[in-house]
């Protein structure tokens, strides 16, 4: 072999071993990512897996309703909220996709329950709710109250629970059967829509209107000069639940909600949201 021969040896088995040395690089970049998804869901148990994600997926209902657990973007179309951001935080846990499942209230979400269209729910606590669902303790705290007109003589729920009052409230709404329990003077009123409840409010006809708290206050300047009462005569408590028979995967969201709460996760999810009168659930005792 002369020397112009020698060189091109040399320059070919240079270039084969670059080669063999990009492949191998791109395919350690390849199996890292595969193993790093891998090794999100290897320290799930698999029976936590099948309990909340059987289909391979994590398909979680959120109710619309209140617009708090997911809203969607009028110029992006993306959803967002607190509901959206807890499922996207557990999917990240199980290693799986997250499909969101929205239902128009927490009702329809608890009607779901057993019909299996979703794995994992976000409900309120409540009596219906755990009929049919294993709940775990609340993550999320929402308060009612009044909406009344500015010359109001109405500042407390107990002003407002007197004879002559009378309140709005939207027919079929949780909170409206809670405050009809608590009722022992006041009449209430019930009403189809929010917009109702406010047109009853505006001119007179009602006293005031009864919301929750966050809303309300958006609601507000649609009368002019209203003003919300100084405490609340409801706290919805909403938790995250499977549907009855699977206590593992409800052991493991359990945990997994105290974790978020401590963490400092959730607050996090209420500020992005801009509601400061909602609030996190205390840790379970």
């Amino acid at each position: 072999m002369n020397h112009a021969q020698t060189r091109r040896m040399v320059r070919l088995t240079a270039m084969s071993a670059a080669l063999v040395a990009v492949a191998a690089c791109g395919s350690a970049t390849t199996s890292s990512h595969s193993a790093s998804s891998a090794s999100s869901s290897a320290a799930v148990p698999a029976a936590v897996l099948s309990d909340l994600a059987p289909s391979g997926r994590l398909r979680v209902g959120i109710p619309a309703a209140p617009p708090i657990f997911a809203v969607k973007d009028p110029t992006s179309g993306v959803m967002h909220g607190i509901g959206v951001d807890l499922a996207t935080a557990l999917g990240r846990q199980l290693g799986v996709p997250v499909d969101t499942v929205s239902y128009p209230d927490p009702g329809g979400t608890i009607d779901a329950a057993q019909s299996g269209a979703w794995d994992v729910g976000i409900l309120p606590l409540n009596p219906k709710a755990a009929t049919v669902a294993d709940l775990t303790s609340p993550f999320l705290l929402l308060p009612h109250t009044y909406l009344v007109r500015a010359d109001s003589a109405i500042h407390t729920v107990a002003d407002a629970d007197q004879p002559g009052i009378r309140i709005a409230s939207q027919a079929g709404s949780p909170h409206t059967a809670a405050l009809t329990a608590q009722l022992k003077h006041a009449k209430l009123v019930p009403v189809d829509s929010t917009a109702a409840g406010l047109r009853l409010l505006a001119t007179g006809q009602a006293d005031t209107y009864a919301d929750a708290r966050s809303a309300l206050r958006g609601l507000a300047a649609q009368v002019p000069g209203s003003r919300l009462v100084t405490d609340d005569f409801f706290v919805a408590r909403f938790a995250l639940a499977v549907p009855r028979g699977h206590a593992t995967g409800q052991a493991f969201l359990a945990r997994f909600v105290e974790a978020e709460k401590a963490s400092g996760f959730l607050q996090q999810a209420i500020d992005r949201l801009g509601k400061p009168d909602i609030a996190v659930a205390p840790a379970a005792s």
